[in-house]
């Protein structure tokens, strides 16, 4: 009622049964639609919002701010997708959802971007050595979905990994030589004796050569 109707004219010593019996049922229901509104706002928007005298003019105050708090997260959910970096604080798949997550914010807002466009800026997220990846799309017709760059950029991430760890065991393993393994300025033999590395020392048998 106190939606779909204005407000009822000021009683008076002349207003009818009828009359009276419609105002209290007005600003009853009128009181409770204000407290309704009034719990349902979110706490980001109560303190931005003037309760008013009725329901209707309520509901236009908080439309207005809504609309100006609305701007200002699409002004600020676009600096986010355009000025993002992976850092690597975390994976470059969370990196790229979080991306794709706020398109899909921007798009509930009213202001949907191409995909195209979203794999555009996700690739100028990623640093140099992703290069090749870049290259590729920029190379082919067809370009990418943000899903099957997700997956690449995932494994490549794993080919990345996969080749940091075979140079790291190949660096532990420049050492080794024939039966004997380098230990600072020392060699271990089949004999289980340590001997101390000398290049004056270079027989047959014992250091056959040094580096």
């Amino acid at each position: 009622m106190a939606l779909r109707e204005s407000k009822p004219g000021d009683l008076t010593d002349a207003s009818t049964n009828a009359e009276r019996v419609k105002m209290k049922k007005w600003v009853t229901t009128n009181l409770k639609c204000i407290l309704v509104i009034k719990k349902s706002i979110p706490k980001s928007l109560r303190d931005s919002v003037e309760v008013k005298d009725t329901a209707t003019e309520f509901l236009s105050e908080i439309k207005a701010v809504f609309e100006v708090s609305q701007k200002t997260e699409k002004g600020d959910l676009m600096n986010q997708i355009t000025s993002a970096v992976f850092d690597g604080t975390e994976s470059v798949k969370e990196h790229l959802l979080k991306m794709a997550s706020t398109v899909n914010k921007l798009r509930d807002l009213g202001m949907p971007i191409e995909e195209e466009l979203l794999v555009h800026l996700a690739l100028k997220s990623l640093p140099d050595v992703y290069a090749n990846i870049k290259s590729i799309n920029a190379a082919q017709k067809d370009k990418w979905t943000m899903k099957e760059l997700i997956s690449i950029c995932a494994q490549e991430k794993g080919n990345m990994k996969k080749m940091t760890i075979e140079s790291a065991n190949l660096t532990e393993n420049k050492g080794t030589f024939g039966s004997g393994t380098k230990k600072g300025n020392l060699r271990f033999f089949k004999k289980g004796k340590y001997h101390l590395y000398n290049k004056e020392r270079r027989s047959v048998g014992e250091i056959s050569c040094y580096w």
